[in-house]
């Protein structure tokens, strides 16, 4: 019996980032984990990307207005950062801002994290979703991009 309980155990276990002990180190430790996730998937790194996806996480990838369901799973991951032609050469998130006050990290938590491709201005945005510290699910929609300097100075 005692052999059950250890597997129903190590099958609940909590994959969180160990540093993720209060909402903005928990909102930190996530985002840099998306971006690890997407790095991953486009090296192709299935074996590590395992220790991080959960087998059915879902991802669906965008342009424009439609979202095209890719499946679950680490081989969705690879084909979702196809997909979005996600060779960005930078990303951004928004950073904490606001009061920090004690989290669960192994609840629920949504990260959106946008990648950008200035060479071919391009961008996507794409919203990653953790439960346990497994992604459960990712979508994305990528999107032209137009930028310029603003003209003028203050005096």
């Amino acid at each position: 019996m005692s052999i059950l309980f250890g597997l129903a155990a190590l099958a609940n276990a909590c994959e969180a980032p160990t540093e993720a002990e209060d909402v903005q180190t928990q909102y930190l430790a996530y985002a840099e984990r998306s971006v690890r996730i997407a790095e991953l998937a486009i090296a192709g790194d299935e074996q590590t990307l395992g220790r991080m996806i959960d087998a059915d996480a879902e991802f669906a990838a965008g342009g424009g207005d439609v979202l095209v369901p890719l499946g679950s799973g680490i081989s969705a991951a690879i084909v979702f950062v196809d997909r979005l032609r996600l060779n960005a050469s930078q990303f951004s998130y928004p950073g904490w801002d606001y009061m920090s006050y004690p989290a669960d990290a192994c609840g629920p938590i949504e990260i959106e994290i946008r990648f950008t491709d200035a060479e071919e201005q391009m961008y996507t945005d794409v919203t990653f979703k953790f439960d346990g510290g497994m992604l459960s699910s990712a979508n994305g929609w990528t999107r032209s991009l137009n930028s310029g300097l603003i003209r003028g100075q203050r005096p």
